[in-house]
């Protein structure tokens, strides 16, 4: 026994995804076509379906309950104090050493190292271009995501894109940084 509803209305906090539903865009991708078919299908088995553009500022909370209750994103008050320990414990270990390379480690340890550099107290990983990574922290990657994810460097981007302005934006914090010094 379905539903024996007459009408829908949608909210939405991807402006992508609701210009394509509406057909004021063109879903071009192959791998969400799938996904942009089917919701056709189900938008078309109600007489009336209203779709709206939420801005996710709008949307904060009812964002963060999906990706919990879908298993993207856990719970961090329950997870954040011992997950922060863990993750920086790499980080410090090859930083401490590239400190002072004297010290004992193991060889997995050194080995790993080559692939680091410290400048100014502050760890990077050389990526096979030549350009250094900052390492963040736990909370330096949340405000990065949040910014990349929220717009502020445009639309979604594809994931070559989506790197290059994540690079661009390092590079602007590293030098912001060189000046401020």
């Amino acid at each position: 026994m379905g539903i024996k509803a007459v009408a829908i209305e949608v909210f939405g906090d991807s402006e992508l995804v609701i210009n394509q539903l509406t057909d004021q865009y063109e879903c071009k991708n192959d791998m969400l076509r799938e996904y942009y078919e089917e919701c056709q299908e189900l938008l078309r088995s109600f007489r009336i379906a209203t779709l709206h553009h939420i801005p996710r500022r709008h949307n904060e909370e009812a964002n963060r309950l999906a990706q919990i209750a879908s298993g993207y994103r856990e719970d961090q008050e329950i997870l954040a104090s011992s997950e922060d320990q863990v993750v920086d414990v790499w980080r410090n270990e090859i930083a401490s050493y590239l400190k002072n390379l004297s010290q004992k480690v193991s060889r997995k340890l050194r080995y790993k190292a080559l692939k680091f550099v410290v400048l100014d107290d502050q760890l990077y990983y050389k990526s096979i271009d030549g350009v250094l990574l900052k390492c963040l922290n736990q909370e330096e990657a949340r405000k990065m995501m949040c910014e990349v994810h929220e717009g502020l460097f445009g639309a979604h981007q594809s994931t070559y894109r989506m790197k290059l302005i994540c690079h661009l934006h390092l590079l602007s914090l590293f030098i912001w940084q060189k000046l401020q010094i």
